[in-house]
């Protein structure tokens, strides 16, 4: 009789030894997989926002020729954030096209998200017909944020693409 009490015991501690092994490996497993939807979820935050200052100088370029070198300075935003002056003074009625660098923020977004956005005007020499002329190139590099607020964590994406 006291082999078996002895081996019920030892049973006993197998199973639940067994149990707690099930449990431990269920709830590792459950905490990565939430913390990668949490990733994801911040990726896609970041790329937005990125996508988001790429699209406002797009859109600025377009309805306001705002990058354009050859034009006065003025005064521009893309609705939230920081405004910013694009454009030259003085301006050099000799040039066609001049390097430029223009910085700005777009933050305030629904989500705590915001992005960093550079403007590069780079003049390009080409050849046009054979008679060479200078065209601007506008670059836009957005880097997009999944939080300006919280420091930790922050997961950052990157969009550039070149406009005009």
């Amino acid at each position: 009789m006291l082999k078996q009490q002895g081996f019920i015991l030892n049973f006993t501690l197998l199973f639940v030894a067994i149990m707690l092994l099930i449990v431990v490996v269920t709830t590792n497993s459950t905490v990565a997989v939430l913390q990668s939807a949490r990733n994801e979820v911040k990726s896609e935050q970041a790329f937005y926002a990125a996508d988001m200052g790429v699209e406002c100088a797009r859109f600025l370029e377009s309805k306001y020729n705002a990058f354009d070198t050859t034009s006065p300075q003025a005064t521009y935003t893309c609705g939230i954030g920081a405004s910013f002056q694009a454009g030259k003074d003085p301006v050099d009625p000799q040039l066609s096209c001049s390097s430029a660098k223009y910085t700005f923020t777009v933050d305030g977004l629904g989500n705590g998200a915001c992005t960093d956005v550079e403007v590069d005007v780079t003049p390009q020499s080409v050849n046009l017909g054979g008679t060479p002329a200078t065209l601007c190139s506008v670059t836009v590099y957005s880097n997009g944020k999944s939080s300006c607020t919280d420091t930790t964590g922050v997961v950052e994406r990157t969009r550039w693409e070149t406009i005009k």
